[in-house]
């Protein structure tokens, strides 16, 4: 272990008991409490711990800020009006029901999950991605904090869904069972899509192409999206590629609905009301926005747990069967009509119906006309005409929808045109120095490591023990919060600037759609032959950089590529490579030539 987070842990260890923490816990400088009984073997293995409204929160190797930070979050969202009571006590019952919780690492390769009891329901997070001074509205394009959108996950996804799975719930994708609110997300992808499309039609606004994230997962995203945005919580230059509808009157105008939704639904949460804030607008973060007047609450879910209901402790605990707490009767939507002509086209006949790998592989006369894919069926043939579908295919049985009229919204606006043109080389950057903060000789962690421009060299040899920084998912981040960085004093060495020295092409082959609206295969070779390519068809250029002459733009190539993994060769892209065991995937032949960013393949 770093000597230095040793050292920091052991300090930890000992304001705990110098404070007589575990007798006097209180919100917001105070919150360590003992694990529930059947988790104790956490305990030893993570050193902090709290538990606010009874729902646990585990940390190792994090400072202190930082976890102070994570459990005034989740108290602040779950008691938004700072009463020291839970705003809705049936959200909270549901998540200790569903043993959820957060288990927290410094970053994701020190994770070790066989640390976490086989009953904890883990939410991750990690100690470098968290800002506390970048929370709530304080979030800017170069600032981010991923605490909020991690904790929100857990309170949304294993509380409101499972308590109120007909307004809010995420676990159906049948289109004659979904929610209330994933009839808003159809409306904002354009379809009900229960796998990633190829292509999202060009009146959605909401168009996450992460192939690795089904239906369920979406769903997630979506309550976030919506809700953060209505909360002024979203900076638009970071988003725009998944989501259009970034503030309060962008979400009215494109999803009034969804907008009702949260107004005006039963549940009682003032995080979703006209009252609601978002944590963390502070530069202690939650810490500094979240002041409760005690730790009970004489008539309802106290921040002792009290009140809170049950801790659940099941080996084999299905969280989509949790009984509902509000049973409303669901408005089923309406499945879309393939266009006309006898025979269907390939897409009508193949993607978005809900069928299974047997039935995706049995549509048409010659059974050549879908694949299956990701999860989901494909048309193999593009638009053509798929023989033997002029009436539509059938799914396994399920009961119908009930027609109803089609959902309205707001005018759409039509799809801005991406320009082409000719490779353009990026403007040299210009070093950065970090500069010492005032009374001090050395530099924290965060100003030493973070947002300086640094190579994984760079970032490694930081301060006297090289111990301050970490390289993680493409950048340099401190593994000491913001105690000083030794060695620090004078003025860091500048980064050095990109070089084209390991500019090299992908050597995996890569999915893309044709003019003529087939998808296959294709290499980097293939696109020498052709440079227009890299104009024509954009996405190219990453996965092909030296032949597009893209050196100097370090990105990861967005295009699905063929890898092969201990003999077996599949469909992946550099989002499933960033989304965990970053490193060991990045070790996989052509991967680092393709997810150039994630995997540091750019210096």
């Amino acid at each position: 272990m770093n000597p230095f987070l040793l050292t920091s842990t052991t300090l930890v260890y000992f304001a705990l008991f110098a404070e007589g923490v575990f007798g006097a816990t209180s919100y917001p400088n105070n919150p360590y409490s003992k694990p529930p009984s059947q988790w104790s073997s956490m305990e030893n293995k993570f050193e902090q711990h709290c538990s606010p409204y009874g729902i646990s929160i585990f940390a190792k190797d994090w400072p202190r800020d930082k976890f102070l930070h994570a459990c005034n979050m989740l108290a602040q969202l779950l008691d938004n009006d700072q009463d020291g009571c839970a705003d809705d006590a049936n959200v909270v019952k549901t998540i200790r029901a569903s043993q959820s919780g957060m288990a927290m690492f410094a970053t994701d390769k020190n994770s070790n999950y066989d640390l976490i009891a086989n009953t904890f329901n883990a939410q991750p997070l990690y100690s470098f991605e968290t800002k506390p001074g970048c929370s709530g509205s304080n979030e800017s394009q170069n600032c981010r904090d991923a605490a909020i959108e991690e904790i929100f996950h857990l309170v949304t996804q294993k509380g409101l869904s499972p308590a109120y799975p007909t307004d809010f719930g995420e676990c159906d994708s049948k289109i004659n069972n979904i929610s209330a609110m994933q009839f808003q997300m159809d409306i904002a992808r354009g379809g009900h899509f229960v796998s990633i499309p190829n292509n999202y039609p060009g009146s959605s606004i909401y168009h996450y192409d992460d192939k690795t994230c089904d239906y369920s997962c979406m769903t997630t995203e979506f309550i976030y999206w919506s809700l953060t945005s209505l909360l002024n919580g979203q900076d638009s230059s970071q988003i725009s590629e998944e989501w259009e509808a970034n503030t309060p009157a962008k979400l009215q105008s494109e999803l009034p609905d969804m907008v009702n939704l949260l107004r005006n639904h039963p549940n009682t949460m003032v995080l979703l009301s006209s009252n609601g804030v978002l944590p963390g607008n502070s530069v202690t973060g939650a810490t500094g926005t979240y002041s409760p007047p005690s730790m009970t609450c004489s008539n309802g879910c106290g921040l002792d747990g009290s009140g809170c209901g049950s801790q659940g402790n099941s080996f084999d605990l299905d969280i989509c069967s949790l009984p509902p707490v509000v049973p409303i009767a669901p408005t089923p939507p309406t499945p879309p009509t393939p266009s006309g002509g006898n025979d269907l086209n390939g897409e009508e006949a193949c993607e978005n119906k809900g069928f299974t790998k047997n039935e995706c592989k049995n549509i048409g006369n010659g059974n050549s006309c879908c694949e299956w894919d990701s999860g989901g069926c494909w048309s193999g043939i593009g638009k053509e005409f798929c023989p033997g579908t002029g009436t539509q295919p059938t799914v396994s049985p399920q009961t119908p929808p009930k027609p109803i009229t089609n959902p309205t919204r707001a005018p759409q606006r039509p799809p801005t045109p991406i320009p082409t043109k000719a490779p353009q080389p990026s403007p040299t950057p210009v070093p950065m120095t970090p500069k010492p903060p005032p009374g001090s000789d050395d530099l924290n962690g965060e100003e030493a490591c973070e947002n300086n421009g640094f190579t994984n060299n760079e970032c490694k040899n930081v301060g006297n023990d090289n111990s301050c920084c970490v390289w993680d998912i493409g950048e340099c981040w401190s593994t000491i919060g913001r105690d000083p960085c030794p060695g620090t004093g004078t003025t860091l060495p500048p980064p050095s600037p990109p070089t084209n020295g390991s500019c090299v092409d992908s050597p995996l082959r890569f999915k893309l759609r044709l003019d003529n609206g087939k998808s296959q295969f294709k290499d980097c070779a293939w696109v020498a032959n052709d440079p227009s390519i890299c104009t024509r068809f954009g996405k190219v250029i990453s996965h092909c950089p030296e032949t597009c002459g893209e050196c100097a733009t370090c990105k990861d190539a967005p295009l699905k590529f063929k890898v092969t993994i201990n003999g077996n060769t599949g469909n992946k892209n550099c989002k499933w490579v960033r989304k965990n065991k970053t490193e060991k995937k990045c070790d996989y032949s052509g991967v680092r030539e393709t997810c150039r960013k994630t995997c540091n393949g750019c210096e």
